[in-house]
């Protein structure tokens, strides 16, 4: 799963203060690896969720 390299990406930005003026919201779906389901869901988030960025999938296979 990639959320724990995010965190740590987010703690090392922070801690070298160049993310200072941003503000980051995170949203998480799970979509058991299934391909259609993560297309649904990426689409969703960019129609519906005001998600400037969509990351994935973590699955091996994705």
């Amino acid at each position: 799963m990639c959320g724990g390299a995010i965190g740590e990406a987010m703690d090392l930005l922070n801690a070298n203060q160049l993310i200072n003026d941003y503000e980051f919201r995170f949203v998480v779906a799970y979509t058991e690896c299934d391909p259609a389901a993560g297309v649904g869901v990426g689409v969703g988030f960019m129609k519906n969720g005001d998600v400037d960025m969509v990351l994935g999938p973590p699955c091996p296979y994705g």
